[in-house]
């Protein structure tokens, strides 16, 4: 192992910082339009901007699959409305409850990259953190960089189609993709960025959370500091495969359904739609978050019935109509996944999903079906081996094994917030006061996590396929959220040592931990990402601390 430095160790930051601007500054601009017009929170003016990011990205999609040339035109228009939204934004008064989401989604991904590239900036991220991982972190940059040549989209995934992975994240690398050849770095490195970026949808998602929940800033602090400071989130964000983009926007499209505000009720409502179809067309398993959810917020009358629902309902159904279009037509049959996960069968079929997953349930015997279904519940409960493939290639040391079983099971994907199970009880029986609104709110994340769990498991086929990379990742961000709530609440000394467990979990299994598997592609270090991880991580604290101390003093 040696130090290396390289001209790619200031130009990546830099074209992170260039990176983030362009891909998000036309839709903030809207979203504080739209915030203002229809009197939204600002603390869900990220939210918002990262929902029209996703929609422009979506139809500049469809333009580059018409004809790459149309799809350049769209992207040169949003670089134009980038550099425009700059100025204005720019010029603007930015309130505090816009800034600090802003400026913890810029940190936290800066944080990230830097993690990331500790071994140098030749690494990836199906390299960095494990000794095999597979390639599903690229295949939406291979979609996007076919359809930005004009390529032919049919085989380029071996057995594989085009139409069995939802095109959200592809879509949205679209809208910057024109910009690479005017960066000076590597093409894989700006995809890579610009995942980052896609994923870190998540933070604001749940920062909007905290505030609709009505958490204290104190609570606020700790939970998004579990929730950066996380293997989990840190993996996830830089292992682009889209999960956390579906993850946030399932957030956000549950906390736009079940506002209480009749003076937005109607954009809410569409906004939810919007949201929850970008979710699906982010990743299919926010499937499993999206119907229980919703299931309980229309059973317990946290959303209305009316005219307001059924425009969130048609906007939902434009958005993945041509996508469904796609997959019938042009590149059938696209549900290989639902095959896999639903009906167990793991080559492709050409036979439709409904008819392969009834058949497979008509032929196995019960007791093999309910057998599979319990080996389920034991995976994410922890309790059954895992999946051979999980393992496969690791260094049989105690830190790699305890990072894979981070990775894959539900409980130990939280950390150290997993032993703060007793400080949620304490709280939930001994808080102050009586059931406030907090802890409702608390109690109402757990049992959408529950139902959501209950509805996986029976509907995978298994057995014991329920981890944590085949879940619907917003259960597991709901459960960082409450956890987080509920450590915040014991006494500060007590809060702190859980938060410096994390901390050290972070970085002995995540950061340092996982250096052996990453020398042996690249053995070096980087001595400028040493220190910008150093410095966002401090900011990243200081901007929080901050916070909550201005605001508790107010």
């Amino acid at each position: 192992m040696h130090l290396s430095l390289t001209a790619a160790s200031v130009l990546v930051p830099l074209a992170y910082a260039v990176l983030f601007v362009l891909l998000l500054a036309p839709g903030y601009a809207v979203a504080r339009a739209i915030v203002r017009r229809y009197a939204f929170d600002r603390a869900a003016t990220l939210v918002i901007a990262y929902a029209v990011v996703a929609v422009a990205g979506y139809a500049t999609f469809w333009a580059y699959f018409l004809r790459p040339e149309l799809g350049r035109f769209l992207s040169a228009i949003w670089f134009g409305a980038a550099l425009a939204a700059v100025v204005r934004v720019w010029r603007a008064r930015i309130s505090r409850e816009e800034a600090v989401p802003l400026g913890l989604t810029f940190l936290a991904g800066l944080f990230y990259l830097a993690v990331l590239y500790l071994p140098g900036t030749a690494i990836t991220a199906a390299q960095r953190f494990f000794a095999v991982r597979p390639q599903d972190n690229i295949v939406p940059q291979l979609f996007a960089e076919h359809l930005h040549w004009g390529a032919s989209l049919r085989g380029f995934l071996g057995d594989w189609l085009t139409s069995d992975r939802p095109p959200l994240q592809s879509a949205m690398l679209l809208l910057v993709r024109p910009l690479f050849a005017y960066l000076p770095i590597d093409l894989n490195a700006a995809y890579e960025l610009c995942g980052i970026i896609a994923q870190l949808v998540w933070l604001p998602a749940i920062w909007l959370l905290c505030v609709r929940a009505g958490f204290s800033p104190r609570q606020r602090a700790f939970v998004l500091a579990f929730t950066i400071f996380s293997g989990f989130f840190l993996y996830n964000t830089v292992y682009t495969w889209p999960k956390l983009l579906a993850a946030g926007l399932c957030i956000a499209a549950l906390l736009f359904a079940v506002t209480s505000s009749l003076a937005n009720r109607g954009a809410s409502l569409v906004l939810a739609g919007v949201c929850a179809a970008l979710a699906l067309l982010a990743h299919g398993s926010a499937a499993f978050f999206l119907l229980p959810a919703f299931a309980l917020a229309v059973a317990y009358r946290r959303v209305p019935f009316g005219r307001a629902p059924a425009w969130g309902a048609v906007a939902a159904v434009a958005l993945l109509l041509p996508w469904s279009a796609y997959q019938r037509f042009y590149d059938p049959p696209g549900d290989r996944l639902i095959k896999m996960h639903l009906a167990g069968i793991a080559n492709a079929d050409p036979r439709p999903a409904a008819v392969a997953i009834g058949q497979a349930y008509a032929h196995a015997p019960f007791g093999d079906v309910a057998r599979n279904k319990l080996a389920n519940l034991q995976a994410v409960l922890g309790t059954a081996p895992l999946l051979g493939s999980a393992i496969e290639g690791e260094p049989p040391t105690a830190v790699n094994l305890l990072r894979v079983i981070e990775r894959e099971e539900i409980p130990f994907a939280l950390g150290a917030l997993f032993l703060g199970l007793p400080a949620l009880q304490w709280w939930w029986l001994f808080g102050r006061g009586g059931l406030d609104a907090e802890r409702r709110n608390a109690g109402a994340l757990l049992a959408i996590a529950l139902a959501s769990t209950v509805f996986w498991c029976l509907a995978m086929w298994g057995p014991g396929t329920t981890v944590t990379t085949h879940s619907a990742y917003a259960v597991e961000a709901i459960l960082f959220v409450a956890l987080a709530a509920a450590v915040a609440g014991l006494r500060l000394p007590f809060a702190l040592a859980f938060f410096g467990l994390a901390v050290a979990d972070l970085v002995v299994t995540w950061i340092v931990g996982s250096l052996g598997d990453a020398w042996r592609v690249s053995p070096s270090l980087d001595p400028l990402m040493i220190l910008i991880a150093l410095a966002a991580a401090a900011a990243t604290g200081l901007l929080l601390a901050r916070d909550g101390s201005a605001v508790e003093a107010r």
